[in-house]
């Protein structure tokens, strides 16, 4: 079990409409990544960097007005 809540920091105030207008294929795409995982993925400091990484990554792929630049865990829990 993983519940996880993030905050995305992006590159520009006008990226917050796309993603508005892009909300369920956002969290669509974050929320399979996050089901692909195993626990010895979820591990320590290394494991939540790859998942942050990875995230931006997949998120950035459907962005055409700038980038995110950052993900910030607000909750991340492992049971």
């Amino acid at each position: 079990y993983l519940k996880v809540k993030l905050t995305l920091a992006l590159t520009s105030p006008d990226l917050v409409i796309e993603i508005d207008s892009k909300k369920p294929q956002v969290r669509d795409r974050i929320l399979s990544y996050l089901s692909s995982l195993s626990m010895a993925d979820t591990k320590g400091i290394a494991g939540k960097e790859a998942i942050r990484e990875n995230i931006a990554k997949r998120v950035n792929r459907m962005l055409s007005k700038g980038k995110v630049r950052d993900v910030f865990f607000q909750e991340f829990i492992l049971q």
